[in-house]
């Protein structure tokens, strides 16, 4: 957002390829930590969707390819992994009809081995979570950005139970 890039970069462009970089703080730390995929107990964790053409690769291959390109790159392209239909932006899961969505999650989640599937990326119009395609898919952007809905919210799954939790909105930084 324009904002933070004037607040966190003084509108350095450069300060930001500089801080996502491979030297970078935020570089080093997303690549050491930030996973494209992940699963756990049967439950598939990306940030837009993973649709079935990149269900294919590995998550390690996925990482790989997500990081090579954004070094590359420097994310000033929308082809690759960064496409519009790539695990960070893909929104085909949410927006398209159900007849055409449950049948891609269904071939994603059986080619990676999962029950069911969690993003974000994509507000849900109601600001609260939801789901789709008889629960497997789970919307959990809520737009919790101040830029959006400043809705907070996280979701607790503690034996197979989901509870939402919402907070109070968030404040500008001090």
């Amino acid at each position: 957002h324009p904002t933070e890039v004037q607040q966190h970069y003084k509108g350095s462009y450069k300060a930001i390829e500089e801080h996502w970089s491979p030297q970078g703080s935020l570089g080093r730390h997303l690549r050491d930590n930030f996973h494209v995929t992940l699963i756990v107990n049967e439950i598939l964790f990306v940030h837009a969707g993973l649709l079935p053409d990149h269900a294919e690769s590995s998550h390690q291959e996925l990482h790989s390819v997500l990081w090579e390109h954004v070094d590359v790159h420097q994310c000033n392209t929308m082809a690759g992994p960064l496409g519009d239909t790539g695990p960070l932006w893909t929104r085909n899961l949410v927006e398209l009809p159900e007849e055409i969505a449950c049948p891609m999650l269904r071939k994603t989640l059986r080619r990676v081995g999962a029950k069911r599937m969690i993003v974000g990326h994509t507000p849900t119009e109601s600001k609260a979570i939801e789901t789709r395609c008889g629960n497997r898919l789970v919307m959990i952007d809520t737009g919790l950005s101040r830029y959006l809905f400043n809705r907070p919210a996280l979701l607790e799954i503690n034996n197979n139970v989901y509870t939402e939790h919402f907070y109070e909105h968030l404040q500008e930084p001090t």
